[in-house]
This record gives structure tokens, C-alpha cells and sequence, in this order.
């Protein structure tokens, strides 16, 4: 493929969702990704990859995903908004949250993709003293030089309180871990059950240049080892497409490894196993975002969009669970910032301006049709006291 027919796919794409062109360095930039993707499609023996592969190359690919671009992903001018960027209240309820835990930890605290910065901000902020120090693990140069400038602009010393690491640190380590929006853009695989019973599993193959969604017989050595072990626990219907996600289960045990000692709070979007398996959501869980523009042909706009797919919380309890993890609260959002005790904190002297903005960002965070209900509170606890535990809820724990 050249580029010009790039563009004219791109084109026809942009049209279909009603979104502007990408400009031409970022035209340049998904086409390079495009090629990268193609090159190894046909390199495969099947000249297929599987979603979970596809994924990972078009969001992480070192020279060409959309998480190497240098473009910052999120705020008005990026393709989607997280919590921390609608209100600061969010992350007000995360420090709450935490707060038990530090004294614990020794005040250690690790983020893992700190987005903006604007939740390590707010909760430095928040903690003051109690937080001794505050490691952010980033892969993305631009990402940290954004939540440099953001906690600076908050007046934290970055010098004295924030550390920052491409990798995990040297076990063991007593911390409190957190993530927001982190297991969800961890690829799946996605798969599906014939009328005979028979699995087949989402491959992108290549027709015309152009990427094409194919079905065929479970090739994946991690999907396979994923069936044997839950094949027994669903009532597969033909013709739903479903997702396991191992390489999430990857991340627990890499993180349970770490910590010798200390809690671990996540959020995202997500449900627990009856509600995740649920046949009647038919096309799965995947959601892309270009532009604030949400869809779900992830094949499209490689390189220049985000990708991601809900969480199966029950899976990851029971990961944790088995790597001597303690579950301390399973919640959705909404009642993690009702719990909070920050919306009683929320000054009552705004000018009306501020007041509607403030009110806007509170429906999105906490009614059932936006954020609310679907992103879940999920808190473990491993080697401390039972009053040291995260503060989240148990509202949604009997349905893991």
C-alpha cells in the first residue's frame, strides 16, 4: 500500500464516524503503524493476527502505537476523558480512599500510568506528610514530562516526593498500589462458540490493504490455556463474541511478586463474571475513542486511536485472591465518591459558572448512564492490619 491510498481508506473511515482527518504528520504516523501491522500479518504462518496481538502492536508498537506517538491522549484536544480530568473530587475520593493504608506502607505510594499527573497532584496534595514518597511507573516520555509540569504547577517538589520508573522496582517493596483506567487498555482475546461447541477466536487478516476481522479455530496458546480453565464455568451461546484477558492476570502476578506488604486499589471499567459473560452484549466489550469519538471498529485508525475492553473483576479477585492477596472492598464509582466524604467537603460559595461546571462533572462521574455504575472500586490488602485496609466498600463484593 502507498500513501495515498492510506488516505483515502483514512478518509472514508473519518467520514463514516464523522470526525476530521488526522493531519499529516499523523497521517505519517498511522501509516507507519498500518505498514508495521500489515508486515506482521504477513509474516504470520496463518497471515493472521489474533485481536490480543493486533492491539498490542497498534497501541504499543515502539516506533508507531498510539501510546510511542508523543501526543498527549486525553483532554479537549486528545480523544478521550478520564476521571481525574473532570474533577478534582475524583481524585480526592482515590486519597480518601488510601488514606488508612500509609501508615502501613511507610507513606509509599506507586502509580502505575499517571495519565496527566492531576490524580498524583491532588492526592499529594490531599495527604501532605502522610505521603513519604510517590513513585509513578511511565513508559511514556511525553506523559511524564505533562504530570512533571502538572505537579509542579500544584507546587509539589518533584525532586523531594516523586520518583519515576519505566519498570518495576526490586522486590519486595510495602506500598499502597493504584491505577486508574490501566487493566482496560491491556489487550484481550476475543473469541466465540460455534452451535457444535466448537471455539473460534478473532483474528485481522489482510484484504485489498485493508484490515478485515476473520474467525478461525483457537490458535492462541493463552486463550487456549484460558478455555481449559473456564470453559466448565460459562454457558457459552453461539454467535457472542467474549474476552479473556491472561496477560491482565500477567500483571497481578508481576505486582503480587512486588509487594511483600501493602494494598492495591484499581479502577475501571468493568463487571464482575455473570454480568461480563453476559450473552446478551452480544459484540463484547471493546470501545475506541478518536477524538471523543466512540466506537468500536478497532481495526480502523490504527495508531492514531485508543483501544480498550472492560474488566472481568471476578477473574482479577481470584487472581489476587490466589497470589495471598485479601479482597478489602469491590464498589462502583458513584459509591465510592458518595462514601468518600469529599462531596460534603465542596465549598458552597461558587459563583454559578463554576457551580454548573462542578454539577456537569458530578453526572458524568456518578450517574448509571455515564461513569457511575460501569467503572468499579476494587481494593486487596496483603500482610497488614485489618484498620490499615483500603476504605472502599463491599456493596459489590457478593457479586464476585
Amino acid at each position: 500500500m502507498n500513501f495515498s491510498n492510506y488516505q483515502t481508506i483514512i478518509q472514508r473511515q473519518c467520514e463514516q464516524l464523522k470526525v476530521a482527518m488526522p493531519d499529516e504528520s499523523e497521517l505519517q504516523f498511522g501509516f507507519h503503524n498500518h505498514q508495521a501491522l500489515a508486515a506482521e500479518i504477513k509474516a504470520s504462518p496463518l497471515q493472521a493476527l489474533s485481536y490480543a496481538d493486533f492491539v498490542q502492536l497498534a497501541q504499543y508498537h515502539p516506533e508507531s502505537g498510539y501510546y510511542s506517538s508523543g501526543r498527549i491522549p486525553f483532554g479537549q484536544t486528545g480523544d478521550f476523558t478520564t476521571a481525574p480530568e473532570l474533577s478534582n473530587v475524583f481524585s480526592q475520593a482515590v486519597a480518601e480512599s488510601i488514606a488508612p493504608t500509609l501508615d502501613a506502607v511507610n507513606g509509599r505510594v506507586i502509580e502505575f500510568g499517571a495519565g496527566s499527573g492531576k490524580m498524583a497532584a491532588e492526592i499529594i496534595t490531599q495527604l501532605g506528610d502522610r505521603i513519604q514518597q510517590y513513585c509513578i511507573v511511565e513508559v511514556s516520555a511525553a506523559l511524564k514530562q505533562l504530570q512533571k509540569e502538572t505537579l509542579q504547577q500544584q507546587g509539589i517538589d518533584c525532586e523531594q516526593t516523586v520518583r519515576w520508573l519505566t519498570q518495576l522496582p526490586e522486590p519486595p517493596v510495602t506500598a499502597t498500589v493504584i491505577g486508574n483506567e490501566l487493566l482496560d487498555a491491556i489487550p484481550a482475546h476475543r473469541f466465540k462458540v460455534d452451535l457444535q461447541g466448537e471455539f473460534f477466536e478473532q483474528m485481522i487478516t489482510l484484504q485489498d490493504d485493508e484490515f478485515a476481522v476473520a474467525w478461525q479455530p483457537v490458535i492462541s496458546d493463552a486463550l487456549q490455556l484460558w478455555l481449559q480453565q473456564h470453559r466448565d464455568k460459562v454457558d457459552w451461546q453461539a454467535d457472542v463474541i467474549y474476552e479473556a484477558a491472561p496477560w491482565r492476570c500477567g500483571w497481578v502476578n508481576s505486582v503480587s511478586d512486588l509487594l511483600s506488604s501493602g494494598s492495591i486499589v484499581l479502577l475501571d471499567y468493568g463487571y464482575a463474571a455473570e454480568e461480563f459473560f453476559n450473552p446478551d452484549r452480544t459484540t463484547g466489550t471493546v470501545q475506541c475513542f478518536y477524538r471523543h469519538q466512540q466506537h468500536e471498529q478497532f481495526f480502523w485508525l490504527t495508531g492514531l486511536q485508543d483501544i480498550t475492553s472492560h474488566v472481568n473483576f471476578s477473574e482479577l479477585c481470584m487472581a489476587f485472591e490466589s497470589n495471598g492477596f485479601e479482597l478489602s472492598g469491590f464498589t462502583n464509582q458513584a459509591d465510592l465518591l458518595l462514601n468518600s466524604g469529599v462531596l460534603e467537603q465542596l465549598p458552597t460559595d461558587r459563583d454559578l459558572v463554576a457551580q454548573a461546571r462542578l454539577s456537569q462533572s458530578l453526572q458524568k462521574l456518578m450517574m448509571p448512564g455515564e461513569m457511575g455504575e460501569v467503572v468499579k472500586a476494587i481494593a486487596f490488602s496483603k500482610n497488614i492490619a485489618q484498620n490499615a485496609q483500603p476504605k472502599i466498600s463491599s456493596l459489590l463484593a457478593s457479586r464476585l
